[in-house]
This record gives structure tokens, sequence and C-alpha cells, in this order.
């Protein structure tokens, strides 16, 4: 081997090597980005169970006033 070949496996191995760490530095930025939008997934999650906790108590409360009312008037005729 001269040295033209082993100057240019050199700049070839140089130029993999950024590359790599370029795919490196993408990996760990969506990594971080998945996982923040995880934790918001969770957030929303969590936020729409008690929404529907809530709207399950409204429409248990509205149902059993309509019930009562429906028959405080039936039974009051």
């Amino acid at each position: 081997m001269d040295m033209g070949s082993i100057d240019q496996i050199s700049h070839t191995l140089g130029r993999l090597e950024s590359k790599v760490d370029a795919l490196m530095e993408s990996h760990t930025e969506v990594s971080q980005k998945l996982e923040r939008n995880s934790e918001r997934l969770k957030e929303i999650e969590g936020y729409k169970s008690y929404l529907m906790g809530v709207v399950a108590v409204i429409t248990l409360f509205v149902s059993t006033s309509f019930d009562f009312i429906k028959h405080k008037i039936i039974g009051g005729l």
C-alpha cells in the first residue's frame, strides 16, 4: 500500500465516522422527542379519563334528577 491509498482510506473512514456521528445525534433527538410525546400522551390520557369520570357523574346526576322529577310529577297526579 502506498501513502495515497492510506490517505484515501483514512479520508473515507473519517467521512464514515462523521456520518455515524450524525446518525447517532439524529437518533438521540428522535428518542428525546419520542419520550416527550410519550409523556404528553400520558398527560392527555389522564385528562381524558378525568373528563370521562366527570361526564359519568354528571350523567348519573341528571338521569337521577329527571327520574325523581318524573316520579314526583306522575306520582303527584
